[in-house]
C-alpha cells in the first residue's frame, strides 16, 4: 500500500528591531511505501491455505471380516469437524465426524476385487464454510498390516500397537525399526507370533534422544507386508529435580526426612533418598538412604545419630546424568534423658568386691563421705575393687558418676567401666583430676545390662570413692 505524507512546518520569526513578523512555511513531501503482510493461518479465514490444516497420517485397520477402523491425526484444533467419504460407495452421503474424534468405525460391506479387498477413503477437515485439502487412503490386497500407534515414549523405551488382517495364513507378525526411514525385517525387529489380529510390544534398550522409524509387519508364505511408518524420538535424559521436605520426629538418635521427586529426568534408573552429615552440604557419598525409583513424595528414616548433635540433611536424586540435591535443612538431635539414679547411700543393689592385700585385711566397700551425700568408699589399704549393678531401664545407653581416687599430690586414677564385660571409655565432664570428677561413659547399646566400675589392681596408696550414679536413656 502506497501513502503520501505531507508535513507542513511553520516558523514564526520576529525581527525585534524592524518589528516585522515573518512567516516561513516549509512543506515537506515525503513519499514512502508501507508493506502490510498479513498472516493467514485460521481455518475459518477463506484466505488461509487449505493444505495447512488438513488431516495427516491416515491409516486403515481391518478389525474383522465386516468392519474397518480409520484413524488419523489432526494438528490444527480450530476446526469444526471432519468429512469422511467411502469412495467405494459414491452414492452414499459423506460422513460428518466431530472435531475431537480421530477414529471412525466403518461397517460397510467389503468390496472384493481381483487384487483382494479394496478400500478407498478420503478425509478432510472443515471450519465453517471452509474445507481443507483431502487426505487419501487406497489399498487393495488380501493382507492388511496396520501400525496403529507409538505411545509411552521414554528415554529408552516406547510402546507399540499393531494389527494384521489377512485372507491368507500369517506366519509371522511384529515390528521392525531403525534410525533410518522405511525399516524392514532386515533391521531390528521383534517377532510377536503368528496369525491375524492385534499385537503390541513394550520395546526397551533404545538410545536416549534418538529419532526412530517403526513399521508393523506381517509375513505370509511368499510375501512381506508393512504398515505405515511412524516416527518418534526418545526423550533426553536430564538431571532430576527434587526438593527436601521438613524434618520430623527428632529423637536422640533418629529423625525422619524425605523429599519430593518432581522430575526423574526422563530416566527409569533415577534413585532418590536423603543424605546427611555433621558438615554442611552433605552428599550422596556420605550417609544416605535409597528409596528406589519413582516420581513423587517419599520419606526416609535417619538412624544411628549421635545425641545433642547438629546435622545437615538434603534430599538427593541420581541418574545417568548426575546427582541433584534439594535445599539443605538442619536439625539437632535431642539430648539424653535421665532415666534413673543411684545416690550410693547404701549397698543395696550393688555387687561389691575388694582385692585385699592379705586375707586378714578388713578392707571393704562402705558408706563414706560422698560427693553430695553419703557415697560408697573403699578407704582401707587394698589393691582396689569394684562395684557392680544392673541398669534400671532397658533404654539406658550410658551412665555418668562422680568418683575420686585420692592420694595427696597425685592425680586421680580413672576406673575401668565395663558393660556386660565389654570395656567402654569414659570422659571427664565435670570436676577436677585432683578431686571429685564426673565421668561419662561412651554410648552403649540399649537394653538390660550389668555395669561394673572397677578399680582393681590400681594401687595400695589410693582411697577410692563413687557417688551419684546417673542413668541416661534415649
Amino acid at each position: 500500500m502506497d501513502m503520501l505524507l505531507v508535513v507542513v512546518v511553520i516558523f514564526y520569526i520576529v525581527d525585534m528591531n524592524k518589528k516585522n513578523l515573518w512567516i516561513i512555511i516549509f512543506a515537506v513531501l515525503v513519499s514512502f511505501n508501507i508493506s502490510c503482510n498479513r498472516i493467514y493461518n485460521n481455518p475459518h479465514d477463506p484466505q488461509t491455505s487449505s493444505n495447512s490444516w488438513m488431516p495427516s497420517n491416515m491409516e486403515l485397520i481391518v478389525e474383522d471380516s465386516s468392519s474397518v477402523r480409520i484413524i488419523w491425526e489432526q494438528e490444527e484444533s480450530r476446526i469444526d469437524g471432519f468429512i469422511l467419504t467411502n469412495n467405494n460407495y459414491i452414492n452414499n452421503a459423506p460422513i460428518t465426524i466431530g472435531k475431537n474424534q480421530t477414529t471412525y468405525l466403518d461397517n460397510s460391506s467389503f468390496i472384493i476385487q481381483n487384487c483382494g479387498f479394496d478400500f478407498n477413503y478420503t478425509l478432510k477437515a472443515y471450519a465453517g464454510e471452509n474445507q481443507s485439502d483431502e487426505i487419501h487412503y487406497s489399498n487393495c490386497a488380501n493382507t492388511f498390516v496396520s501400525t496403529i500407534s507409538v505411545s509411552n515414549i521414554g528415554s529408552e523405551s516406547a510402546f507399540f500397537q499393531g494389527n494384521v488382517y489377512s485372507a491368507n495364513s500369517v506366519d509371522e507378525k511384529g515390528f521392525c525399526w531403525s534410525t533410518s526411514s522405511n525399516p524392514t525385517i532386515n533391521n531390528d525387529k521383534v517377532n510377536l507370533g503368528s496369525g491375524a489380529g492385534g499385537f503390541s510390544n513394550q520395546l526397551d534398550n533404545l538410545q536416549q534422544n534418538t529419532t526412530y522409524f517403526i513399521r508393523a509387519f506381517a509375513t505370509t508364505s511368499n510375501n512381506v507386508y508393512y504398515g505405515r511408518e511412524l516416527e518418534f524420538t526418545t526423550l533426553e535424559i536430564l538431571l532430576p529435580t527434587i526438593t527436601t521436605s521438613n524434618i520430623a520426629n527428632i529423637t536422640t538418635s533418629t529423625a525422619n526426612c524425605g523429599g519430593n521427586l518432581t522430575s526423574d529426568g526422563n530416566s527409569t534408573q533415577t534413585i532418590k533418598g536423603v543424605c546427611w552429615s555433621t558438615s554442611s552440604n552433605p552428599t550422596f557419598s556420605s550417609n544416605s538412604t535409597n528409596e528406589g525409583a519413582g516420581i513423587g513424595q517419599f520419606n526416609s528414616s535417619i538412624n544411628n545419630l549421635s545425641y545433642s548433635t547438629k546435622y545437615y540433611v538434603r534430599a538427593y536424586a541420581q541418574n545417568e546424568v548426575g546427582t541433584a540435591y534439594g535445599d539443605q535443612k538442619s536439625f539437632t538431635t535431642s539430648d539424653l534423658n535421665p532415666c534413673g539414679s543411684n545416690n550410693c547411700q547404701s549397698l543395696n543393689g550393688f555387687n561389691t568386691y575388694v582385692d585385699k592385700i592379705s586375707s586378714s585385711s578388713t578392707a571393704a566397700w562402705q558408706i563414706g563421705t560422698g560427693y553430695s551425700a553419703s557415697g560408697l568408699s573403699l578407704t582401707q589399704s587394698c589393691y582396689g575393687g569394684y562395684v557392680e549393678f544392673t541398669t534400671p531401664n532397658s533404654n539406658t545407653i550410658k551412665i555418668t558418676f562422680w568418683t575420686k581416687a585420692s592420694n595427696a599430690g597425685y592425680p586421680n586414677r580413672t576406673p575401668i567401666v565395663t558393660v556386660d564385660g565389654i570395656i567402654y571409655n569414659t570422659t571427664m565432664i565435670n570436676g577436677s583430676n585432683y578431686d571429685w570428677m564426673q565421668l561419662e561413659t561412651d554410648t552403649f547399646p540399649s537394653g538390660n545390662h550389668t555395669i561394673k566400675i572397677n578399680f582393681t589392681h590400681v594401687s595400695t596408696y589410693y582411697n577410692y570413692y563413687i557417688d551419684e550414679i546417673q542413668f541416661l536413656c534415649i
